[in-house]
């Protein structure tokens, strides 16, 4: 992730440099399209990097596993909260590292990003990453919250709603 940080820098550099070049005007667009591509790829590894820093990266790897896996009648009746590793104290554990993880972000913590120069590509890849992290903490918690996941009282097991999430995350 660090080199993708510092190609990122190299080139919106580059572009930065030509923008007002007319003669380079063709170079500048292949430049920004470039940009774009090594976004989406800090903003990937970033957020993979958070998600299985704090344990949701694996609940959520488990958790399409199970239901993406060849439905059978044995496959069919084991619920979500039977599965290793998503059951509720696994579940637990494993949120109140995110939580602790979500308080740093909060802040909008995030290491890599943090050493992109240019502020509105840092802006947009950190809003990318809290989407990203967002959207996975909603999808486990509608998972989990579903009734056909077998959870008793799956709304003890989180702290926070994802829209609580979402605007925590929020720059």
């Amino acid at each position: 992730i660090s080199k993708c940080v510092y190609l990122l820098n190299c080139v919106s550099m580059l572009q930065t440099t030509i923008k007002d070049k007319n003669f380079a005007l063709k170079q500048y667009i292949l430049l920004g399209a470039h940009i774009e591509k090594v976004m989406t790829d800090v903003i990937k590894l970033q957020s993979a990097l958070i998600l299985e820093d704090c344990g949701l990266g694996s609940k959520l790897s488990l958790m399409a596993l199970h239901q993406n896996s060849p439905t059978s009648t044995e496959q069919q009746q084991q619920l979500l909260s039977s599965v290793p590793g998503l059951d509720a104290q696994s579940l637990i554990k494993t949120l109140k590292l995110f939580d602790a993880k979500l308080l740093d972000l909060g802040t909008m913590s995030m290491p890599f990003i943090d050493k992109i120069q240019t502020q509105l590509i840092r802006n947009q890849c950190r809003t990318a990453v809290a989407s990203v992290i967002s959207q996975a903490y909603s999808d486990l918690y509608n998972g989990v919250l579903s009734p056909a996941s077998g959870y008793t009282n799956p709304e003890c097991i989180f702290r926070y709603k994802p829209d609580q999430v979402r605007t925590m995350l929020e720059p």
